[in-house]
């Protein structure tokens, strides 16, 4: 049996932790090859701030509301406080007509993970909470001593207005915690593209936030409708090393996905030479055909022929890759660029260093080399394509797009 011990851990290490948990909940999204590490800082470099845990962008107005409200109220009981208010939140939010993304809703008041935990880091990028790289605990120590003017760790000072950046007001209601809606009005949505766009400077480097704020604020939404960021025409106005990185995380993708049609085939073949009946159905050699059509046309190959001009990108951006998955992703495009495509569901030199990568990416928990968790395999792991979490960015900003639309602030 496997278990989670929680630590106290900064609120940004906790999110890192329950993004690793999620991927347990959806078997496409498990990450046996260790891609993740990369695809997380190429996440990071276009949308800051957000997390693959987050549902909808009025919590990053909810949650200083509450936290606001709480610090003149309870002293050194504000955290405890406000995650008493973060619960109360759920069931006002169900009131509303539209519950979809409310966090909390299955679990009610049981909820652990709470909103707070998820947006803090994103709270900090957009400079909304004001003290970069303080958790929730820390702050609600300096909350409690700044409120009789005591200097904390030499932060605090009497000028310090807020903890917080000005924030549109909260409607008149939301406070007794009985009705509360995630749709954003106009000003909230005004305030928060602002915020949003503030981030490129308080990271100092650029990302695609900005663009997308521009598209909204011009009535022009056609990019919720692409299925994948590099489906989007960029303007010249983007950084150009930013919008080489999306075109390089086209291309990625694709060599991470073929990686992962070919473990699972082999997943599967590994079964039956132990003789274990499949139970599920699979396709993979038909898949992996499929993808070797797709990569030609797409110029997979020449893009693993200059496969340094992906870190370069990475390099002028000032974003650091992990050692071991930058050789990995080197060597398996070597291997494309050098053998070709045809033959990549049987390249014996693919196939080691696919089972070698497992081995040093999951050590004791590897399929090839540990029969239970070989065992245990339902025919399909992270076989999901990478999408950066635009399908998040497309929700938090259609519902700024929405809010944009209406006549008034």
């Amino acid at each position: 049996m496997s278990s989670v011990t929680w630590l106290d851990f900064s609120e940004t290490h906790q999110q890192k932790l329950n993004e690793a948990l999620k991927t347990f909940e959806e078997k496409g999204t498990v990450d046996d090859l260790g891609f993740g590490s990369i695809r997380d800082v190429i996440s990071g470099s276009f949308f800051p701030g957000t997390s693959v845990l987050q549902t909808r962008a009025k919590y990053f107005l909810l949650i200083p509301w509450i936290y606001q409200y709480s610090e003149g109220r309870w002293g050194d009981q504000l955290k405890a406080k406000a995650a008493d208010l973060e619960r109360k939140l759920i069931a006002a939010l169900m009131e509303s007509e539209d519950t979809d993304g409310v966090i909390g809703s299955s679990r009610g008041k049981d909820l652990k993970n709470l909103p707070s935990s998820i947006y803090w880091s994103g709270l900090q990028t957009f400079g909304i909470f004001l003290l970069k790289g303080r958790g929730i605990r820390h702050y609600a120590r300096m909350s409690n001593k700044s409120s009789d003017g005591t200097e904390f760790e030499g932060e605090f000072d009497q000028s310090s207005k807020s903890f917080w950046n000005k924030l549109p007001p909260a409607p008149p209601e939301f406070y007794s915690f009985k009705f509360a809606e995630l749709a954003l009005t106009k000003e909230e949505a005004v305030w928060l593209s602002e915020r949003f766009m503030s981030a490129q400077s308080i990271l100092g480097r650029p990302n695609l936030l900005n663009e997308l704020v521009r598209s909204v604020q011009n009535r022009n939404h056609s990019f919720l409708d692409a299925d994948y960021v590099w489906d989007v025409t960029f303007s010249d106005e983007v950084d150009k090393d930013l919008r080489s990185l999306v075109e390089h995380s086209r291309h990625f993708s694709r060599l991470a996905h073929g990686a992962s049609l070919l473990y699972n085939l082999m997943l599967t073949e590994a079964l039956t030479e132990k003789g274990r009946e499949i139970s599920f159905e699979y396709d993979y050699p038909d898949r992996l055909s499929e993808w070797i059509l797709e990569s030609k046309s797409s110029g997979l190959m020449q893009w693993c022929s200059e496969i340094n001009l992906f870190w370069d990108c990475f390099e002028a951006l000032d974003c650091k890759i992990p050692e071991k998955a930058q050789i990995f992703v080197t060597q398996l495009a070597r291997f494309v660029a050098t053998d070709g495509l045809d033959g990549f569901a049987s390249n014996q030199g693919v196939r080691d260093l696919i089972k070698e990568r497992e081995k040093n990416h999951k050590r004791h928990q590897a399929r090839f080399f540990n029969d239970s968790r070989l065992n245990a395999y339902q025919g399909e792991a992270g076989l999901r394509p990478m999408n950066f979490r635009w399908n998040l960015v497309c929700r938090l900003f259609s519902d700024i797009a929405t809010a944009y639309e209406l006549e008034t602030l």
